[in-house]
């Protein structure tokens, strides 16, 4: 959904041409913190029906210094980009989240009446955007630059640089 990417500053090039091992250990265990961080943050950004859209972000490495901070539900992206009027969600789904909920409908309705009721409304409104990962971006930007100037500090005092 989103891509923060960090470039080499221009203090850290030397050291890391001169010790390229020792400062990408120190680079990679700091970004390694930094998504791990990220992911915390999201999962406390991220709107909780069901808890299945906290619980399926995770951090996936794809490198030495390349990490992802994923949700890995189908319907994230529906949950952050919002939906527009139109689709007719499942009933099941919103039956479910009312049980959830403890909802109880009014007197005469079924619960499946109560969730046609939602339903119909969804499908004739669309969903409101739930940007937990631009709230998350904007909350962690610093912390994450933050983490990795230590970390390249941190390789630089090993190598003696």
């Amino acid at each position: 959904m989103l891509n923060i990417q960090l470039s080499i500053a221009k203090d850290i090039e030397e050291p890391f041409r001169r010790a390229p091992d020792v400062m990408m250990r120190h680079l990679s265990k700091g970004l390694r913190r930094g998504a791990l961080e990220v992911s915390r943050d999201e999962k406390k950004e991220v709107p909780k029906a069901f808890s299945l859209l906290t619980n399926s972000i995770t951090v996936i490495r794809h490198g030495r210094l390349s990490y992802e901070v994923v949700p890995t539900t189908e319907y994230a992206e529906a949950v952050h980009e919002g939906t527009p009027p139109g689709a007719f969600p499942p009933l099941e789904s919103i039956q479910e989240w009312i049980r959830i909920k403890h909802i109880v409908p009014d007197q005469g309705r079924t619960e499946r009446d109560l969730a046609f009721m939602i339903a119909r409304g969804i499908a004739k409104k669309g969903i409101a955007a739930n940007r937990f990962a631009q709230r998350t971006f904007e909350n962690m930007e610093d912390r994450v630059h933050e983490i990795m100037h230590l970390s390249a500090q941190s390789g630089m005092a090993e190598a003696r640089l």
